[in-house]
């Protein structure tokens, strides 16, 4: 296998990580993995300004900065996932604490009479 194929499969399987890594539910509680995605991320697209594909530095160098605005796309929007997560969490969380007060209230009024 040459560079340029271990370049290209590097960069689809960190794609695919992407994915991957925030599938599910409560991912968002793993903060290791998705600064490790992130991290990743960022360094892919740093690699591919810097070095990229080597085919592709000659005969068509756009394709380099192209893969790298993907990663860089791709770590702004695994923050946006990030951010509507924590919020949904903090919601539920306030969701579930009203229910707790309602009851409470319910079994302190109902022991009153």
């Amino acid at each position: 296998m040459d560079i340029d194929t271990v370049v290209i499969l590097v960069g689809a399987g960190l794609i695919g990580l992407n994915y991957v890594a925030f599938a599910g539910k409560r991912w968002h509680r793993r903060l290791w993995l998705f600064w490790t995605v992130q991290a990743l991320n960022l360094l892919a697209a740093c690699y591919m300004v810097l070095w990229g594909v080597p085919s592709f530095r000659e005969q068509a160098p756009v394709v380099n900065y192209f893969l790298a605005a993907m990663f860089v796309v791709r770590s702004l929007l695994n923050g946006r996932r990030m951010q509507g997560s924590y919020r949904d969490a903090v919601e539920q969380e306030e969701e579930d604490k009203a229910q707790l007060r309602d009851s409470i209230m319910e079994k302190l009024q109902g022991s009153d009479q």
